[in-house]
């Protein structure tokens, strides 16, 4: 809906204060990286451009690649890269695009956890330096936490906002965060109103 593909069946959405329109100045980030593998790490970041036969600002590209930490890296394949390396191409791909909208659909969700974690770290950084305002869909808990401004609990059947939870630690916040007891109670907060909205579904279920 926000990325005015599909509309919503009751209620207004707006996107930078308007009604939200396919193609939009907005990127998406997908659960895999989903990098053409006979394609560089530049090539790659190119395609959005060349796909629609548009020039290639190498300028927008090379300063996307740098933020990610992967201009070294520019002309590798994906192949050669770890996992986390892949996730910050998919995300300089989709910040070449100079998006105000960033949808990001669990793109850690196949790393392992240390990786994982140093990849939220990255994509915290890298947002300080970006105007780009981020929806990041995730079903890891402590990710939500360390990540987000305002966490929005969905009920599944119907989906609809069950929670909106304000995370109150500044910015920028260190992993060290994770370990601290303010985080945990956060964190037992946002679990508590999870289980709440699993027994709106149970209860939906039952009465359908």
């Amino acid at each position: 809906m926000m990325a005015g593909i599909q509309e919503q069946t009751s209620g207004q959405l707006t996107v930078q204060g308007s009604q939200p329109r396919v193609f939009a100045q907005l990127s998406y980030v997908f659960q895999e990286p989903v990098l053409l593998p006979w394609l560089t790490v530049r090539q790659n970041v190119d395609i959005i451009f060349t796909a629609k036969g548009q020039e290639v600002p190498r300028d927008r590209v090379d300063a996307s690649l740098e933020l990610v930490r992967l201009a070294d890296f520019a002309d590798y394949l994906p192949r050669q890269l770890s996992g986390g390396m892949q996730s910050r191409a998919s995300i300089a791909r989709a910040l070449a695009n100079d998006p105000l909208l960033l949808l990001m659909d669990e793109p850690f969700s196949s790393l392992d956890e240390i990786s994982r974690e140093h990849m939220n770290a990255e994509l915290q950084r890298i947002m300080a330096l970006t105007p780009a305002s981020v929806v990041f869909v995730t079903h890891d808990l402590a990710e939500a936490v360390f990540l987000a401004d305002r966490v929005i609990v969905l009920t599944s059947r119907p989906g609809r906002v069950f929670d909106d939870i304000a995370i109150p630690f500044a910015r920028p916040r260190i992993t060290e965060l994770l370990e601290s007891r303010e985080f945990e109670l956060v964190l037992n907060q946002l679990r508590r109103s999870l289980r709440a909205a699993a027994h709106c579904d149970a209860q939906y279920v039952e009465q359908t």
